[in-house]
């Protein structure tokens, strides 16, 4: 559908969730877009895989990306930058935008892959970003870079399309059966905008369901932001866009990237019990409502857990685990 680097290893493994599964009552599967590459895993991998292309067409040298201090995207785009020879210039948000967290997790694989790091307070990113994304690429070409803004999360038409790609990969990995219910988390909305067109496009007989992670109170601007990607996807790559209503539940508990003692214990009993490992700001919310509306019957059958990565950032809340757990 578009020019994509082969920046994934796709397609990535559909897991069956033998034990969990039968304990839920339900045929569970697991989607692994964790493994969409090592060093570059996780859902964005199939982001800019569309995205990156556009930088590349138009001379630029430089990148210019935003997130948390433990993005997955930075990541991802920093390394991908660097194996097509483009510089990446983060501008992280932190609470203050002052105090600089430790150099772990997601931050130290993009600090070692050369990323110049920018701080602003997250406040100021989240209500303004693109106007202060503009601001460093304007700087950076008085200094004579050319610089390509990465669009905040990725998203977008080339972003969403990767996961219109990923459903037709999905569809043709299950086996033959009835309708599957497909769960995944949700932040910006990128991915599922993404998902809910593959659905309609691909004529598959599937629902989606998507987990708040970030903030209850995001619903109504995260479903209106969802259906802009919806609408700029379908306008760009001549999709039907009618993909009817978008279903949001809500999984933030305290906040983004912010976990109850609970959730970090039922990441680690997933680990021990399962061999599951999921990273703490998405997929173990997004898990444990999934587990929530097995038992409670509001999903049944077969179910596909869309694992969106982020298993670096795991690395920073080792103190946070440690409390929680009682591990020495």
């Amino acid at each position: 559908m578009s020019t994509a680097l082969p920046i994934c290893q796709l397609p990535t493994p559909l897991q069956r969730l033998e034990r969990l599964g039968s304990e839920l009552g339900i045929e569970l599967w697991m989607k692994r877009d964790d493994l969409t590459d090592g060093p570059m895993s996780g859902n964005k991998a199939r982001k800019l895989q569309h995205v990156l292309p556009q930088a590349i067409a138009a001379g630029a040298d430089t990148i210019i990306v935003a997130g948390s201090a433990q993005s997955n995207l930075c990541r991802v785009a920093t390394l991908a930058g660097a194996r097509y020879g483009l510089r990446s210039v983060l501008v992280l948000g932190t609470l203050d935008g002052q105090a600089r967290p430790p150099i772990e997790g997601n931050l130290l694989v993009s600090q070692i892959a050369g990323a110049e790091m920018r701080w602003v307070e997250m406040s100021q990113l989240l209500s303004r970003g693109a106007a202060i994304l503009e601001e460093v690429a304007t700087e950076l070409r008085t200094r004579g870079a050319r610089p390509y803004v990465v669009p905040m999360g990725a998203n977008g038409a080339l972003g969403s399309i990767g996961y219109v790609e990923a459903c037709a990969e999905l569809a043709a990995q299950l086996p033959a059966g009835g309708p599957t219910t497909v769960v995944y988390p949700v932040a910006s909305g990128g991915t599922g905008a993404g998902l809910l067109l593959g659905m309609k496009h691909h004529r598959l007989e599937m629902r989606g369901i998507g987990v708040l992670t970030t903030f209850a109170h995001e619903e109504t601007r995260t479903r209106t932001q969802m259906q802009r990607f919806i609408a700029e996807t379908a306008t760009r790559f001549s999709l039907d866009g009618d993909v009817g209503p978008i279903e949001l539940v809500d999984g933030s508990g305290i906040g983004y990237a912010k976990n109850t003692p609970g959730e970090l214990q039922a990441l680690a009993r997933l680990a021990r019990e399962e061999g599951l490992l999921l990273d703490p700001t998405y997929n173990i919310k997004a898990m444990l409502k999934l587990i929530e509306l097995a038992r409670t019957g509001l999903i049944t059958g077969r179910v596909v857990y869309l694992n969106t990565g982020g298993l670096f950032a795991l690395f920073a809340y080792a103190d946070a685990l440690r409390a929680a757990t009682g591990a020495p």
